[in-house]
């Protein structure tokens, strides 16, 4: 069966010897394209296939896609307005590639906010870029999800990423992560990260008093 175009983008493209035209590109999946529109079908009717353009969407679009970082974070740009259907891909781009890529996965997941991408933001907890890292903790925190608890006080360690681990466990607010905190803070002694860690453990403690 075929699968729909998660959303669809406009490109302009070479057709032919010096000429470019302007197509809408589906993507169907993370580095996964379609030709969805092409003027050439105006122009040429059942010989489109026959365009120019469709030869680069199916052959040269996936090679810019591989070899483009700054393209694919513009790709994933447009896939964090697309919302849910979208989070499929964003976890793919998410696990792989180069470090903007994977940061901008991470922080379009963040205006999504979907709990079916917390497995994968847990496993980018380890990822080798301190903002990947950072911004995985964070969006964590947005989605609430006590699952990430365990990874997000092991984060705790993390110089880098504690803050954003500290405020995550405070916005979930689950009891587990209270011994943690309150240890944390008896050797932490950056004041802005103990401010945070202080405000996580009186969201936890509230949140558990109800």
């Amino acid at each position: 069966m075929k699968r729909q175009p998660l959303c669809e983008i406009e490109l302009e493209v070479p057709c032919g010897e010096e000429n470019t035209h302007p197509v809408r590109v589906g993507i169907v999946g993370w580095g996964e394209f379609e030709l969805v529109w092409t003027p050439c079908k105006d122009w040429l009717g059942p010989f489109v296939l026959m365009a120019p353009c469709r030869d680069w969407v199916r052959n040269e679009l996936p090679e810019k896609f591989h070899s483009d970082s700054e393209w694919r974070c513009q790709l994933v740009g447009a896939l964090a307005k697309v919302s849910a259907p979208a989070v499929p891909a964003l976890i793919e781009a998410l696990k792989g590639g180069d470090w903007r890529v994977r940061l901008a996965s991470a922080e379009a997941l963040g205006k999504i906010q979907d709990p079916q991408a917390v497995p994968a933001l847990i496993e980018a907890l380890k990822d080798s870029d301190s903002d990947v890292r950072y911004y995985s903790a964070w969006v964590l925190g947005k989605i609430g999800d006590p699952q990430a608890v365990p990874a997000l006080i092991e984060t705790l360690k993390d110089w880098r990423v504690r803050t954003a681990s500290a405020k995550a466990l405070g916005k979930i607010g689950d009891p587990q992560a209270l011994p943690a905190l309150q240890q944390a803070l008896q050797t932490e002694r950056e004041t802005n990260v103990r401010s945070a860690i202080e405000q996580a453990i009186k969201k936890v403690q509230r949140r558990n008093k109800r």
